[in-house]
């Protein structure tokens, strides 16, 4: 069996790495690459996120790239997938806006100037300004994913009141049941909007792809890391959509219907982990919903402090209007015009 499982792997272009109770056993040449310290009996959680290496985890990210998890034959399979640019999610986002954008055109054409006793005409303003949402957001997520360098504005506030101010803003706007389980207070040192953002895509793909049902959040810390953990009780997901999903691969999959964006959310939130030291780590299973964690390691405080990312505030954006402008109906955005 373990000849035949060498065999196997050693075909394979993937880094992969075959663990039994929990250590490295057996993998390829790729997997020697991507950790060229690995050692026979080593534990996994040495070359891995420990989140990673638990029982339940099918898909999340290191260092190396997205990791896959499967089982054969009592072995765990590990399977690094290498980072890429996919030409689909260029193509995909750029058709999407084009057609954003058709509407902006339309609405603007027949908007006009905004007053509150024709109906009609207030639905068509607020219909422009979704759509300003929804190209805002598109520009933020993909200029946030095509940088290579972004510094961060680190510094210390409170992310249960966080937690708890976005999950009472969102409940007012959609009816849905957001539940937040955290500390009174939870300090954490990290750049706040960046992690704001990673809240709330978090928050607007469970509220996509789980239609009804109760939202959780997780605040806790657990060895020594900052750990945030968003579950849903929808239909789940496949393995293969949740990699997708990490890797903002596009495509045709239920994860990148056009009404709801194209498929960058968990990227983003990818992104502003890996910006802060942290990983990703999704799990899933049909009937039982999805459930993400976000790991975050602690930081020291630089002397320094600088963003290279805009803020909401200076640009007169509500995060919540922007990140949930793909679900939120555009009845939402018609009060602005009511003033």
């Amino acid at each position: 069996m373990e000849k035949l499982l060498a065999g196997l792997l050693a075909a394979l272009q993937e880094p992969v790495i075959a663990a039994m109770n929990g250590r490295a056993e057996i993998w390829n040449a790729p997997a020697e690459v991507c950790f060229p310290a690995l050692s026979r009996g080593a534990e996994m959680r040495e070359y891995l996120p420990e989140e990673l290496t638990e029982e339940n985890a099918v898909c999340g990210s290191c260092d190396a790239g997205i990791v896959r998890v499967a089982q054969w034959n009592g072995y765990r399979l590990y399977t690094i997938l290498r980072e890429s640019v996919e030409p689909s999610v260029l193509t995909s986002a750029g058709s999407e806006m084009r057609d954003i954008l058709s509407i902006v055109a339309l609405v603007r054409d027949r908007a006009g100037e905004q007053k509150p006793e024709d109906e009609k005409q207030m639905r068509y303003a607020a219909m422009l300004n979704k759509s300003f949402y929804r190209l805002t957001r598109m520009a933020d997520h993909l200029a946030l994913l095509g940088e290579r360098e972004s510094a961060l504005q680190r510094k210390s506030f409170d992310f249960a009141e966080l937690l708890r101010s976005l999950a009472m803003s969102v409940e007012t706007r959609t009816g849905r049941c957001i539940l937040v389980e955290a500390e009174a207070e939870h300090y954490y040192g990290g750049d706040r909007e960046l992690l704001e953002r990673l809240c709330l895509n978090l928050l607007s793909n469970a509220l996509k792809y789980a239609p009804e049902g109760k939202i959780r959040l997780r605040l806790q810390k657990k060895r020594g890391r900052t750990v945030l953990t968003v579950a849903d009780e929808g239909a789940g997901l496949a393995p293969e959509n949740m990699q997708a999903a990490l890797l903002g691969a596009g495509g045709r999959t239920e994860l990148s219907d056009p009404s709801k964006g194209v498929g960058l959310g968990l990227a983003v939130v990818r992104r502003i982990a890996r910006l802060h030291g942290g990983t990703v780590v999704m799990e899933s299973a049909a009937g039982k919903g999805t459930r993400v964690t976000v790991s975050l390691p602690e930081a020291e405080m630089p002397d320094t402090l600088c963003s290279q990312v805009t803020p909401y505030a200076s640009r007169g954006i509500d995060p919540v209007l922007e990140e949930l402008s793909d679900i939120l109906d555009w009845k939402v955005y018609r009060s602005l015009f009511a003033d």
